[in-house]
């Protein structure tokens, strides 16, 4: 079975279409074949191909079923006839887009250059420490720069170079023109859902990285939870950069930290991870510690990426990003910048999808529909 099911999916199936292996116009395998092929359930297939259709690699044709999307004209004679061209920077590693979030920022604003009449130009940071200005060339023309997963300061200043940037998937400090994903709405609504379900004993999970996404999503949480009567202070927030999957210490770190908080007596009845697979990571602690999830506590998710790698566990309410729309409307956006230069600065932010899982559940003993005690 696939590690990460629709994702890898989505990128195998992409890699064949963009070589040519899977010819434009041909049919695609039926969901069947695909199902047995990968080794995996037909509605993970689906999945896999919604991604590619987002991207307009597929198309649905009645009455023929899916088809290889066509190659627009506009990608095959770009380099002669674009009105212009963008430099599209992304972070390391990222080469074939495999993370169907960062892949559908890249298909979606793709996508939008392709229908407007542009050409793009990709290119990626060797490491995230890279300065991004290392990535520009003498003789560059680009007319616009996009930016997406490069999280260095000052970025946009250091490309600016009087042509309009915009940076995908962070939320500009300086009130630059970018487009994100709003997690700390994310965190605000995690925190009335918990809230709803009488849990007052409130846990934070967070990973401590250059990323200030997850900052910002733990940040809406805590705001959730004092518009719900929690105190921040009394919310257990659990920071650290050592929780990464390469730390063999990880895990034990994570552990102790539970332990320690079982032992003052502040067990959190539920907790918001900033990240799936940090949040998969807390649940076999918790079991570890002979807590059930969601028996004895809640756990609310981050990304939506861990369903397959974690097939053997609960499966976590999260919350999806929209990876496609945060492409699509950077590029729209930059090329507004570049016909209206003068214009003001956005900043626009995209909400993500609520995907309600088994790892939620009503606090035990907790006052809800006016019965019981308050947790």
């Amino acid at each position: 079975m696939l590690k990460n099911g629709y994702h890898e999916i989505y990128s195998d199936l992409k890699s064949q279409i963009q070589s040519g292996e899977l010819p434009f116009g041909g049919a695609l395998p039926s969901e069947a074949k695909l199902s047995k092929l990968y080794r995996v359930s037909r509605a993970t297939v689906r999945q896999g191909l919604k991604l590619l259709e987002e991207g307009g690699l597929l198309e649905v044709v009645p009455g023929r079923g899916r088809r290889i999307g066509r190659r627009p004209q506009a990608e095959e004679a770009r380099a002669d006839v674009a009105k212009g061209t963008i430099l599209f920077l992304a972070g390391p590693g990222r080469g074939d887009f495999g993370d169907p979030f960062l892949g559908g920022i890249h298909d979606g604003a793709v996508q939008a250059l392709r229908a407007a009449g542009w050409g793009w130009d990709l290119r990626f940071q060797r490491e995230r420490r890279e300065d991004p200005a290392q990535l520009l060339r003498d003789g560059d023309t680009h007319e616009g720069v996009l930016l997406s997963g490069i999280y260095f300061p000052d970025a946009e200043e250091r490309l600016d170079r009087g042509r309009p940037v915009v940076q995908l998937n962070v939320r500009s400090l300086n009130g630059a023109p970018s487009v994100g994903v709003d997690g700390y709405a994310a965190g605000i609504g995690s925190a009335r859902k918990l809230l709803a379900l009488g849990h007052r004993r409130m846990g934070l999970l967070g990973w401590d990285t250059p990323d200030r996404s997850f900052r910002e999503r733990g940040e809406g949480f805590l705001r959730g939870c004092e518009e719900g009567g929690v105190a921040r202070e009394s919310v257990a927030a659990l920071w650290r950069l050592e929780w990464t999957r390469d730390d063999p210490d990880g895990s034990r770190r994570m552990r102790a930290s539970l332990e320690d908080l079982r032992k003052a007596g502040r067990t959190p009845t539920a907790f918001f991870v900033v990240l799936d697979d940090l949040a998969m990571r807390l649940i076999d602690q918790l079991e570890g510690m002979g807590l059930a999830v969601p028996g004895d506590v809640s756990v609310i998710g981050y990304d939506h990426l861990v369903r397959e790698a974690h097939a053997n566990k609960v499966i976590l309410s999260t919350w999806e990003q929209p990876g496609f729309e945060v492409g699509r409307r950077g590029a729209r956006m930059l090329l507004e910048r570049i016909a209206n230069p003068d214009g003001p600065p956005a900043v626009e932010l995209v909400m993500p999808k609520w995907i309600e899982g088994p790892s939620i559940a009503a606090c035990k003993g907790s006052q809800i529909m006016g019965t019981g005690e308050k947790a």
